[in-house]
């Protein structure tokens, strides 16, 4: 009996550090799954645009600019948004993509739109007097027609990749928005070699 008794006492002792060790392996894994799902990408979307976003197979999401749309972008005869440097909250282009722009080179970009539709357009840098300014044409009076753009809506344009290749996703902000008196900024000159998504 006495030895059946230290054989027990040798059994347990021996397997209460396996079981211990078994539980911190599990507990482990767990912290490891946890730290996973903490490193997933967090949205900066409304959850209706994200699932465009995912189902394109996007990422990479940066708030960009917003932006109250003023009479020379939603003019026809113009046919193009404009974003000024100076408005931009996050860099958004690769380095490869500014030396293109500065080129003279269009960058295709496929926009999903409030209506969320994906439409292609071009990004282009127009610089006027020594003031580069970012410009969205072709398509662009589509996407305003679509949308019923009007003077003083305000618009959040957000970027994701898609792999390598650059998106936007643009949002129209409900209601109308006052615009900056005409003194506080800048008047936007006619280029008309970019009227009409040229």
């Amino acid at each position: 009996m006495a030895v059946v008794q230290i054989i027990t006492r040798i059994s347990i002792l021996y397997l209460l550090p396996l079981q211990h060790s078994n539980r911190r392996q599990s507990f482990g894994a767990l912290d490891n799954k946890a730290t996973t799902c903490r490193c997933r990408e967090m949205s900066i979307l409304p959850a209706e645009f994200d699932d465009v976003v995912k189902c394109m197979g996007g990422s990479n999401q940066r708030f960009i600019v917003k932006k109250i749309l003023q009479r020379t972008d939603v003019d026809p005869k113009l046919g193009r948004l404009v974003i000024r440097p100076s408005q931009i909250e996050r860099e958004f282009l690769t380095t490869q993509e500014n030396m293109d722009l500065q080129s003279g080179k269009a960058i295709e970009v496929d926009l999903v739109e409030p209506s969320h539709h994906i439409t292609r357009v071009n990004l282009r840098l127009w610089c006027r007097n020594s003031t580069p300014m970012y410009v969205l044409t072709t398509n662009w009076n589509e996407i305003v027609e679509r949308n019923n753009f009007d003077v003083g809506h305000l618009v959040h344009l957000v970027s994701f990749r898609v792999e390598s290749k650059l998106c936007f996703v643009l949002m129209r902000i409900n209601g109308l928005h006052e615009l900056p008196s005409s003194s506080s900024i800048p008047s936007e000159p006619v280029n008309t070699a970019l009227q009409l998504g040229r």
